[in-house]
């Protein structure tokens, strides 16, 4: 519980130069990223399917600061919250997901344009493996994996008001490596976790 604990912190704490960045450069917009869809997992434990089972739901609100780079092209970075905090204080579990996005800007019909790029990140995990469920847990670990992926939205910039919105599609693909020096009695596990989904960003533009 410590570790989890100090995984959080951590990452929280990293986050807040981007944040500082956005909230004092001309030009940066912030919001609000809900984002509901499916994933393979064959490492961590799900909370909503029973154990063994390597398919099911994924779901995440989080915050975001998205800076312009030029006409055409932006940063995004996007900072969970709902599954942080609420697999922390209901699962005594971490599963953290920030990520970058490189977004470029294709102008599309009316007051909508077309947003796409790369998108890349990290998963950090601690809690039981898949086979695990909420009332049989397996030993707890620590594992980590680089997250890469790509987005396809569309922006629509309202002529009335300060909110914007922009709905899309997001895949990604992350490897797992689990700390198997904290998994005593267990041959190593590796994992790769593979998701699907769709995002609905609310921004206010700065």
């Amino acid at each position: 519980m410590r570790r989890l604990v100090q995984l959080t912190v951590l990452s929280l704490g990293l986050s807040l130069p981007a944040s500082a960045v956005a909230a004092t450069t001309p030009g940066a917009a912030f919001g609000v990223d809900i984002r509901m869809g499916g994933r393979f997992d064959n490492m961590r434990m799900c909370v909503a399917t029973p154990e063994g089972f390597t398919a099911g739901p994924m779901a995440d609100i989080s915050v975001f600061t998205e800076l312009g780079l030029g006409d055409k092209l932006a940063l995004n970075f996007t900072l969970p919250i709902f599954r942080p905090v609420f697999f922390g204080a209901a699962f005594r579990m971490l599963q953290f997901e920030p990520d970058f996005a490189l977004l470029f800007r294709a102008e599309g019909s009316g007051n909508a344009d077309w947003v796409f790029g790369p998108t890349a990140g990290v998963s950090l995990h601690f809690g039981p493996d898949n086979l695990s469920s909420a009332a049989n847990r397996g030993v707890e670990f620590f594992a980590w994996g680089p997250v890469g992926g790509v987005y396809v939205g569309r922006a629509v910039d309202r002529e009335k008001g300060n909110m914007d919105l922009e709905y899309g599609l997001g895949v990604n693909a992350t490897p797992m490596y689990a700390e198997h020096d904290l998994w005593p009695g267990h041959e190593p596990l590796d994992g790769i976790v593979v998701a699907g989904y769709l995002g609905l960003k609310l921004s206010w533009a700065r």
